[in-house]
């Protein structure tokens, strides 16, 4: 019965020292990006954060593509951030710390939750080697609100004539 228990023993004792050795490869990434979970109402306007962080120093060239939901929001604008139509914007930029932030600005277009994901990213350190951070999204919330807010895509044709509460700038 002895020898039984020590068997036994070493054999759990092994596992217990694999244990660490599993769990130091999963958590091998370089940084995070994460994102703001704001909420809004149907015809207003709400910023979504993206903020990359690294934990092995300084960035380089970043770019992150990202996806959202074009039934309920529409992109309006965004430093450093390009619309790539269907639902695809594309954060780029050359960064000289260990932190980079874009923000996209986008109207709710209808009631419900959505989400900003990223489709992918690629992202160098100072000295040019890639970095693997680990991806988060974004959860936005729409509330009911007011459509008649939501302002038309003006790409297809002429925009009717704007009041001059519309003409107003933020």
């Amino acid at each position: 019965k002895m020898k039984l228990m020590k068997k036994l023993s070493a054999v759990l004792l092994s596992l217990c020292l694999m244990m660490p050795c599993f769990s130091m490869v999963v958590s091998a990434a370089d940084g995070r990006i994460s994102f703001t979970d704001p909420s809004t109402a149907v015809g207003e306007f709400v910023e979504v954060k993206c903020v990359l962080r690294s934990t092995s120093g300084n960035m380089g060239d970043v770019e992150v593509e990202l996806t959202y939901d074009e039934e309920y929001l529409r992109f309006k604008s965004g430093d450093s951030i390009t619309d790539n139509g269907n639902g695809s914007l594309t954060c780029a930029g050359a960064a000289t710390s260990a932190e980079v932030t874009f923000v996209a600005k986008f109207q709710a277009l209808q009631e419900g939750s959505t989400k900003v994901g990223i489709a992918s990213a690629s992202i160098e350190d100072s000295n040019g080697a890639s970095l693997t951070l680990d991806q988060g999204s974004s959860a936005v919330t729409i509330a009911a609100g007011d459509p008649s807010k939501i302002e038309e895509d003006t790409e297809e044709g002429s925009a009717p004539a704007a009041s001059a509460e519309d003409q107003q700038i933020d």
